[in-house]
């Protein structure tokens, strides 16, 4: 019979070491759509490598100011330590596999009468200890699929975080281009303004004169009045502006935002040709719903594997005596392999339901987010080619605006028409300036938001 238990133990063991089971196989997600059904624009000279939000040739101080909100940014600290806190949380998921050894030792009183004393009354030994050790080995893979869970949430989670980081830059980034923007704007508008006050003055002496009406002035005052309201709009979201920037390097009163510049001074950038199927596919939140769908099979996995019989070695020690100078009088040990056959766990297969429903919803979440990628992709595509076509077109009447400002500069000088009348000019070319800077300003949040679609990111 000896012989007999050891040989079922050596079987039992070999199992453990050499027995695989594969995980639960994912089923193909949605296929992605071809590559030239896609707006974004692309050409033979398709870029091999993947394209980080650094290598975009952005404005200087812009990845400066991204490097120093990296570094300060509280929200970002906050997730990377919360990074941390969840790798130490998931270490209950494989702490079953381990080893347990426990001890114990106490004093008790009381009496015993039993039949092998004879029926004779005696006292307890008042001292006792014990010792216990437990080890659940992983037969069917159990443990093995814990561990891979742990490793995919982890991914998850690094995902995750990648997705706040491209959340992140881009709204400081939007920011950056916001201040820009309205600094220009501001001062287009100041600029108006001086011009109305110049031929606000001459009106005045017209009407002084008796050459015009006094509906002229009021225009005119009324004109002044809107552009300083305007004025004071800017202004106000300016100042806005300057405090969400600093708030985002954690100093939202005292950040020096005066060297940022023009948008006017900015390149129009370009994205390289790029295969948008291949960036759906590293997108970080495509990327994390995958890692988490992961996690959740090797779970469920473990779950069905845990209605499975289990096998531990257990090894127990006890002591007892009624004097600490001999402290081991009466003492027993045992050991050998435990085999635990769950005939009828109706919480186990509770959990096993459970599980492949969760399964089920984390797949459609999956899908959902491959699906929202391409929508995501394919709108902001259209909207950046638009706004493209809409900047050509301002541009030009820019540059039109510019030879008529010209044209009227050397009728001014050749007397060929008034001061008021060139002032008038002078304004409308300012407001054709502010129309191209607005247009600018919307090219480049479309990039942004293309760029970000693709889930272009830091590094």
């Amino acid at each position: 019979m000896k012989y007999y238990l050891y040989f079922v133990t050596c079987c039992l063991l070999s199992g453990c070491i050499y027995t695989t089971k594969s995980m639960v196989s994912l089923d193909t997600p949605p296929e992605l759509p071809q590559n030239y059904l896609f707006s974004l624009k692309s050409d033979n000279n398709i870029t091999s490598h993947n394209i980080s939000f650094q290598s975009l040739n952005l404005d200087g101080d812009l990845y400066d100011f991204i490097d120093l909100t990296l570094q300060q940014n509280p929200g970002w600290i906050t997730k990377l330590s919360k990074l941390e806190e969840v790798k130490s949380g998931l270490n209950f998921l494989t702490n079953g596999s381990k080893a347990n050894l426990n001890s114990s030792i106490g004093w008790t009183s009381g009496k015993e009468n039993t039949r092998d004393s004879g029926f004779i009354t005696n006292k307890i030994p008042q001292y006792h200890s014990n010792v216990g050790f437990a080890w659940e080995l992983d037969m069917w893979g159990k443990w093995k699929a814990h561990r891979n869970e742990k490793l995919e949430i982890l991914k998850a989670e690094h995902f995750m975080l990648k997705s706040a980081k491209l959340a992140l830059i881009y709204d400081a980034s939007k920011l950056w281009y916001m201040y820009k923007f309205l600094s220009e704007d501001r001062q287009l508008v100041y600029d108006q303004i001086q011009k109305h006050h110049e031929y606000h003055i001459l009106h005045l002496h017209k009407y002084n004169a008796g050459l015009d009406d006094n509906e002229s002035v009021i225009i005119m005052e009324n004109q002044i009045r809107q552009l300083v309201l305007e004025h004071n709009r800017i202004d106000k979201e300016l100042s806005i502006c300057a405090v969400k920037l600093g708030s985002l390097t954690g100093k939202p009163l005292d950040y020096n935002v005066s060297s940022i510049g023009f948008i006017s001074e900015d390149e129009i950038y370009r994205l390289p040709a790029v295969f948008p199927t291949k960036y759906i596919e590293q997108r970080p939140d495509v990327m994390e719903t995958k890692a988490r769908l992961m996690a959740q099979d090797f779970h469920t996995f473990a779950s069905k594997l845990d209605l499975y019989p289990s096998l531990q070695l257990r090894l127990s020690g006890i002591g007892m005596s009624g004097d600490l100078s001999n402290p081991f009088k009466q003492w027993k040990i045992a050991g050998g392999p435990s085999f635990n056959i769950p005939i009828w766990d109706p919480q186990r297969k509770t959990q096993l339901k459970f599980d492949l429903k969760k399964m089920e919803s984390l797949k459609n979440q999956w899908v959902e987010t491959i699906i929202r990628s391409i929508m995501e992709i394919e709108s902001s595509a259209i909207s950046h080619n638009a706004i493209m076509n809409d900047l050509k077109i301002v541009r030009n009447l820019d540059g039109e605006n510019k030879k008529l400002l010209a044209i009227s500069s050397d009728k001014f000088n050749y007397g060929l028409i008034s001061k008021i009348e060139y002032l008038q000019k002078q304004n409308e070319f300012l407001d054709t300036r502010r129309r191209t800077i607005l247009a600018k300003r919307n090219r480049i949040f479309s990039f942004l938001d293309l760029t970000k679609s693709l889930g272009i990111n830091w590094d």
